[in-house]
């Protein structure tokens, strides 16, 4: 039996590439695969439950297939898709994840989250995530007309590209200070998360190294998705096309 976990594939109408890789991707899964984790950023942006556009729709259906082969499917937001929420996890049968969710492996804990909660040397990003994830200005945001949603999300997306591009890379990574200290906060010495788009395993803390944070890649040139069963927990790689 095994356990899959994936995150940031971005998924846009720009990119059907990276949607027909999704769908493969699901298809090919094994029988013995239990559970799907979708670690946030499943999509390039996400303006509100009333705005589902045709690639949410066939997204969708997609996951709805996941639940007839009774593979159960959790989903935790990212800073692209923070605005999915019960009608969306409804609709397509799966179940939503808070930013923090312990994974129980095989008698061990492993903390799951999006990542960007570890980014805390990224001041601005941080504020901004305070502000847009505060129920009253989401509220206030649902009550826009869709037209005005979509603009407000495209010139926040092109401000994104921008800060990336004026940003170092250090700020834009985790704070290691803020790994460990999550870690302490629910006792756990494993961690499984997206966003930096750099996969890695990383070893660290005292005691022999025995600390791990497994990093999800983005989906773009390649595929990326960790795997759970009873030989460990792996970082796995393929081709996107």
């Amino acid at each position: 039996m095994s356990d899959i976990f994936i995150s940031d594939l971005h998924l846009s109408e720009d990119r059907p590439d990276i949607y027909r890789a999704f769908c493969r991707f699901l298809h090919d899964l094994d029988e013995d695969v239990q559970q799907l984790y979708i670690l946030g950023d499943l999509f390039e942006a996400w303006i509100g439950e009333d705005a589902r556009n045709e690639l949410a729709i066939k997204v969708i259906a997609e996951l709805r297939l996941l639940a007839k082969r009774k593979i159960r499917v959790f989903f935790q937001q990212g800073n692209r898709d923070f605005l999915i929420g019960k009608s969306f996890a409804k609709a397509a049968d799966i179940e939503l994840l808070p930013d923090h969710y312990i994974y129980e492996y095989r008698g061990r804990h492993v903390l799951l989250m999006h990542g960007d909660l570890l980014c805390t040397d990224d001041k601005a990003y941080m504020r901004f995530r305070s502000l847009v994830h505060n129920p009253a200005v989401k509220g206030l945001f649902s009550l826009l007309p869709i037209s005005t949603r979509r603009g407000i999300g495209k010139k926040l997306r092109a401000k994104s590209s921008q800060g990336k591009m004026e940003k170092s890379a250090e700020i834009m990574d985790v704070n290691q200070s803020a790994v460990i200290h999550t870690m302490e906060q629910f006792q756990v010495t494993e961690m499984i998360h997206g966003h930096t788009h750099r996969p890695k395993v990383h070893r660290f803390g005292r005691d022999d190294e025995n600390l791990k944070r497994y990093v999800l890649g983005d989906w773009d040139e390649n595929l990326w998705w960790i795997v759970s069963d009873a030989e460990g927990i792996t970082l796995n790689s393929a081709p996107l096309g």
